[in-house]
């Protein structure tokens, strides 16, 4: 193999491994988790970690999509912080209407990304009192 033809193979597979590097760091995506809560008065329950994308998309925003009330009654949920337990997102009302429709929270501060978060649900003890409600979905911090 001459001299120049060995510049060429080396130069084009540094110019692919550059650009696989670039791609892998610009393609985070973000995590989602499906939750399960069960809910009554004076009671709360998170879902499971999930990891907040960074990247060039990265929001400051979460999700919610609830896909299963077993009762029309309304809850509140909100984004916290795994490591200092800390909302970090304004809580959102989710009512039985609103099933497979998502609906998005915003963030008090900027969270950190690549962190875990975890969706905190509390029950609406002034609509309803004495019922319990169980409700499934899927969160994105």
């Amino acid at each position: 193999m001459t001299k120049a033809r060995r510049k060429l193979a080396f130069f084009l597979a540094a110019i692919t491994l550059i650009t696989g590097l670039w791609a892998g760091l610009m393609t985070t995506h973000a995590q989602t988790t499906d939750y399960y809560f069960n809910l009554t008065v004076n009671t709360s329950d998170i879902s499971k970690r999930t990891v907040k994308a960074g990247g060039s998309a990265y929001e400051t925003i979460f999700y919610v999509t609830p896909t299963y009330f077993n009762r029309n009654i309304r809850y509140h949920a909100a984004s916290f912080y795994l490591d200092t337990h800390s909302q970090y997102g304004v809580d959102i009302t989710l009512t039985k209407a609103q099933t497979n429709q998502t609906v998005t929270g915003r963030y008090y501060i900027t969270p950190p990304s690549n962190k875990y978060y975890y969706l905190y649900g509390t029950y609406d003890a002034a609509a309803t009192s004495g019922s319990s409600l169980y409700v499934e979905g899927r969160f994105t911090p």
